[in-house]
């Protein structure tokens, strides 16, 4: 949990600073809450439903309160409403519902959620369930509030200067989000806006498990191309001779196998993006025929005589430690996921 100190002259009161998930799809209740807990300095995520809501937390989302609206209406959404309901701590949660749903208390009941709020909202609704979730420490019978060590004071100061001004919650499409919720995402986000409609070719380096293919839908979508295909290829996970027709395509007849004209993904992904993931891996002579092809847009396919040519943005990815492995310097813009 990340904390926020707010001192006196006499004593010190810690408060916690909370990260709230929230899943409220009535704009306005969905605004107050955030003017009430952005106000009191806590950190909000806004989640436009539930598979969403689902994912960040099954992708490593922890937050200190989820809060959701009442049942869908929808009877296929409610499946995911009650796997939502499952997978935070109870008493983490809280159902925010109208006054003609007062019968979901005893579903909420239940499902052992404590917390329940009704609409119409106050401020003090809200105040309530922080200060339930989030009391002050007293000490002993007088009320005197407890003095922090200057260990922890330092720690907490600390942790919130590395606190960011926002959060960036954004989705990609197929089950896939792009979540800033640190000075280092905040900081490719950012450089991600900024590459974005610079049409040039990106190399995106980053640990497996890192979101390096999440960085590239994430370029693409902010670019001029998002409205055309991004394709993706696995370069590691096909030999030379099947990653060339992959790419490339091939004529009928130019190899066993071959009974017909086939387009490879340089001519799906035409005024799209390509996705080459772990480029690192691929042969010195595919190497040699996609240098040709990011130079001019042109390549031959496999058995064919007649040049093609496509406008595609090559994005490439790759776990390799590129300062190691490379004799020279790469001439694509470079960023490190984190």
């Amino acid at each position: 949990m990340l904390n926020k100190l707010k001192t006196c002259p006499e004593r010190c009161l810690v408060r916690s600073l909370l990260v709230v998930l929230s899943v409220i799809r009535n704009p306005e209740t969905r605004s107050f809450f955030r003017l009430v807990l952005e106000g009191a300095g806590h950190r909000v995520i806004d989640s436009p439903g539930y598979t969403q809501a689902l994912s960040l937390l099954s992708n490593g989302l922890g937050p200190d309160l989820l809060l959701v609206e009442s049942a869908p209406a929808d009877p296929t959404e409610t499946q995911q409403y009650l796997q939502l309901m499952k997978s935070a701590p109870k008493n983490r949660i809280c159902l925010i519902m109208g006054i003609s749903e007062q019968g979901l208390r005893k579903e909420a009941s239940e499902l052992g959620i404590k917390y329940v709020l009704t609409k119409p909202l106050t401020r003090g609704d809200i105040e309530t369930l922080l200060g339930e979730l989030n009391p002050a420490s007293v000490n002993g019978t007088h009320g005197d509030l407890v003095f922090p060590s200057a260990e922890t004071l330092k720690s907490k100061r600390s942790i919130a200067a590395d606190m960011p001004a926002s959060l960036q919650l954004e989705e990609l499409g197929d089950g896939r989000f792009f979540l800033a919720a640190s000075p280092q995402m905040l900081d490719i986000h950012r450089q991600v806006k900024l590459l974005a409609d610079v049409d040039v070719t990106v190399l995106i380096l980053g640990e497996s498990g890192t979101g390096k293919e999440v960085i590239a839908h994430l370029i693409h979508k902010h670019s001029r191309r998002s409205r055309n295909k991004f394709l993706n290829v696995n370069c590691a996970a096909l030999p030379t001779d099947l990653l060339e027709s992959e790419l490339f395509g091939h004529q009928q007849g130019a190899f066993t196998g071959a009974v017909k004209d086939r387009a490879g993904k340089f001519e799906q992904a035409n005024r799209g993006t390509l996705l080459l993931d772990e480029i690192g891996e691929m042969s010195a002579q595919m190497q040699a025929k996609l240098l040709h092809v990011l130079q001019d847009g042109q390549f031959t396919r496999l058995g064919g005589q007649e040049c093609t040519k496509v406008d595609v943005r090559v994005l490439a990815a790759t776990n390799v430690h590129m300062d190691s492995a490379l004799l020279g310097r790469p001439s694509a813009k470079t960023f490190t996921t984190a």
